[in-house]
């Protein structure tokens, strides 16, 4: 990989302390009780650096990825029980989000424009903002998730089998995370062999590695799981719960009626994922147009709106004017996104580019069948910076060459 020229280096660190700056001021203004999810992971964060273990009421669980609790529990062993040193954590997250969309910009691209406009326009997207008020494993996933992907995309600029087994690793560590990227070498193939045009045999070899990686890295979470709960739960145990929701199309679904709801059935974590499980399976077999339905109602749920995070932001005049900025910069944006893909593969090698368009694909895809809303759409923001900033470029350079025109032509 090329080192960065001297005017590259200061883009880059003038990027990262804007979003530092902006994103500790947000926090040191607005850094509420953890409630909801955010306060589970906290409480369990605190019991795994106390001691006591992932563990609810005294008993081991496995109902969400151990992932960021563990994160945020290495943090507490130094700084013991701390709301702010998490949101902390979270800004360098983000910053570190930042700086690594300039870097995957500039090397799908070859452009540091693009990057630098890129890295902006996920910098000021508001939600990319107020969610570092929230102790959630949105901003540790897609670090680590952009990490990956950035870590695939240089593999051939030298020490391939290295950077393959990293990426595998970096990939690995974001499913114990969320497990939303456990299918993606399955994309990796289809990439390296129809895109990239290499050899099947290669393109195997290669996505292999990173699988074997990946596997390895998720490994310790699926002994732990086994020994503490003598199942053999790779990671977590409400994917069934997922996808038994996901089988309506209006984002998070649960019904209080046993009837209608299979799942209160049992209490039991591991039961109820496998209820789940088996009840998604069903009603696929027997709904089959309401799923295909669902899934395209859940996609467009995915990408419609946005709600700012889940903050608890107080209500008022304030929260009011915030919303309403927020949905019309968001609107504006997703569009610019969406419209900027038309130069990215134009204007670049649509090889390198294309594989931000697969993971996006991909991504997106998994909702098909899970619930969607626009919280979980976060991690795939960063990756759609990238055509916004290459229509903005696209579209500054067409202005810059019709005012020469007209110049020339007084």
């Amino acid at each position: 990989m090329s080192k960065l020229t001297r005017p590259q280096w200061i883009s880059l660190v003038i990027l990262v302390g804007v979003n530092l700056i902006i994103r500790m001021v947000w926090i040191f203004h607005y850094h509420p009780v953890p409630q909801s999810d955010f306060g589970w992971y906290y409480q369990h964060a605190i019991s795994i650096s106390q001691g006591h273990g992932y563990s609810t009421n005294g008993q081991p669980t496995a109902y969400w990825p151990i992932g960021y609790p563990f994160f945020l529990s290495l943090i507490f062993d130094f700084t013991g029980p701390s709301v702010m040193a998490g949101l902390t954590a979270q800004v360098l997250l983000s910053a570190g989000i930042v700086a690594i969309i300039f870097l995957l910009a500039l090397r799908t691209t070859k452009s540091t424009m693009v990057g630098i406009v890129a890295a902006i326009a996920y910098t000021v997207l508001p939600t990319s903002i107020t969610t570092n008020s929230d102790l959630g494993s949105e901003e540790l996933f897609t670090f680590l998730l952009v990490l990956g992907l950035y870590m695939y995309v240089i593999v051939d600029s030298g020490r391939t089998w290295l950077r393959l087994i990293l990426t595998g690793i970096v990939l690995g560590a974001a499913c114990v995370v969320r497990p939303l990227a456990a299918l993606f070498p399955i994309f990796m193939v289809a990439y390296e062999w129809w895109i990239v045009r290499r050899s099947f045999k290669r393109s195997l070899g290669r996505v292999v590695v990173v699988l074997v990686m990946m596997v390895l890295a998720i490994s310790p979470v699926t002994i732990r799981n086994e020994v503490a709960m003598h199942h053999l739960i790779p990671i977590s145990t409400n994917g069934g719960v997922n996808l038994w929701q996901g089988t309506m199309s209006n984002g998070y679904y649960w019904s209080t009626n046993p009837k209608i709801n299979p799942l209160l059935r049992t209490s039991n974590e591991i039961v109820r994922n496998q209820i789940g499980e088996k009840a998604f399976e069903t009603y696929v077999i027997h709904h089959p147009t309401a799923v295909i339905r669902n899934g395209f109602v859940k996609i467009f749920n995915l990408y419609r709106n946005d709600r700012g995070s889940d903050v608890q932001l107080p209500y008022g005049p304030i929260y009011t004017l915030m919303m309403t900025v927020d949905y019309a910069m968001y609107h504006v944006w997703i569009w610019l996104a969406l419209l900027g893909i038309i130069p990215l593969v134009r204007r670049y090698d649509w090889r390198k580019t294309s594989f931000i368009l697969v993971f996006i694909g991909y991504y997106t895809a998994v909702f098909f069948f899970f619930p969607a809303w626009s919280r979980f759409r976060f991690p795939i923001m960063p990756l759609l910076s990238i055509p916004l900033g290459a229509l903005l470029v696209w579209l500054g350079s067409m202005v810059s060459r019709l005012t020469r025109r007209t110049e020339q032509s007084q």
